[in-house]
């Protein structure tokens, strides 16, 4: 046959659609991240505001229980106002001063009345200290008084509120009046007021004098 074959016509290929970056991935790991920054974030506040702060407030707590009472009170402060720290200042300072009542205390009842009397003085008449000094100069009278010591035995007598000190003075009196040599007239006058009060042999000896 005469006819003639057509050549096959060539296709023409399409070109590929550019792929669009998914836009939803993006914001996902946007989301991830800020999510991560405020989790450190809070973790970091959480840490500094309330951990530490609780750490340090339980480390005071521990220090005052082991008596360590400067570190302690040192501890309290740093914290400034958190919890009750500055009534635990104050707690602390008025266990130092109990604790130094009870080793004067202590001191008294070992008959060390020079150490008791001191300790007590620093108290500054908390509780019965008062009365505990006036004990201890009770106490240091009448050693004195057996150590033949009379004028410093009336000393502390005379700085005693305790009624049987009163008769002390007055014999103490009398002993430093007789064991004078120097007629003054500060013991005239010491013997003066023996004889008025009808002490022993107070005017016999004031008559020689």
């Amino acid at each position: 046959s005469g006819k003639k074959e057509k050549a096959p016509k060539e296709k023409k290929e399409k070109p590929e659609k550019v792929k669009e970056p998914k836009q939803g991935g993006s914001k996902k790991k946007i989301l991830i991240a800020a999510i991560a920054i405020i989790l450190v974030v809070a973790i970091a506040l959480c840490t500094i505001f309330f951990i530490v702060p609780l750490a340090k407030y339980s480390k005071a707590n521990k220090l005052f229980a082991q008596g360590k009472y400067d570190e302690a009170i040192a501890a309290y402060t740093a914290l400034g106002d958190y919890k009750d720290a500055p009534e635990k200042i104050e707690e602390v300072k008025a266990q130092i001063i109990e604790d130094k009542y009870a080793d004067a205390a202590e001191l008294y009842d070992d008959g060390k009345f020079e150490e008791a009397k001191a300790a007590f003085e620093d108290l500054d008449g908390y509780k019965d200290s008062a009365d505990y000094i006036s004990n201890c100069n009770y106490q240091l009278g009448v050693k004195a008084m057996a150590e033949k010591d009379y004028k410093k035995a009336l000393e502390f007598f005379e700085e005693s509120t305790l009624e049987e000190a009163a008769e002390h003075i007055t014999e103490c009196k009398y002993q430093i009046c007789l064991a004078d040599t120097t007629n003054s007239k500060e013991i005239y006058a010491m013997f003066k007021e023996l004889a008025d009060a009808n002490y022993k042999d107070s005017a016999d000896q004031l008559k020689e004098h």
